[in-house]
């Protein structure tokens, strides 16, 4: 089963959650996520591994 979200952030960054059975993937687009993230615009864990969960709400800045 596979499912996907998609996000847009208020600094135009835009990211995609795929869930797969036992996996997330997290893919990012969009220039600010180029320049916040560099060329590592996706990212896959281990639903397993995941040990927490932590959300701000949106603003100009990125993370925490």
């Amino acid at each position: 089963m596979k499912k996907e979200y998609n996000f847009s952030g208020s600094t135009g960054g835009k990211a995609t959650i795929i869930i797969h059975d036992n996996l997330l993937t997290i893919k990012r687009k969009g220039i600010n996520s180029f320049l916040v993230h560099g060329m590592n615009h996706e990212k896959t864990i281990k639903i397993e591994n995941i040990t927490g969960v932590q959300y701000k709400k949106s603003g100009f800045a990125a993370g925490y």
